[in-house]
């Protein structure tokens, strides 16, 4: 699993688009490219934690089903 650490580019943007603040989807935000791929990694990486998750779930679930 490939770790993708924010830049200094993209760690600051939320507090420069004015009034929406926390990130919270304003529709006026813009991101530049090197931030847009910033944050299509971190989804990349959500969505491999994510399966990871869900296989060791599975893996344990069946584990305790074959104890009993």
């Amino acid at each position: 699993m490939k770790s993708v650490a924010p830049t200094s580019s993209s760690s600051c943007s939320s507090n420069s688009h004015g009034g929406q603040g926390g990130g919270g989807g304003g529709a006026s935000a813009q991101l530049s490219p090197p931030e847009v791929t910033a944050v299509r990694q971190l989804i990349a990486g959500y969505r491999e934690s994510a399966a990871f998750l869900l296989r060791s779930a599975d893996e344990l679930e069946n584990l305790i089903l074959q104890h009993n």
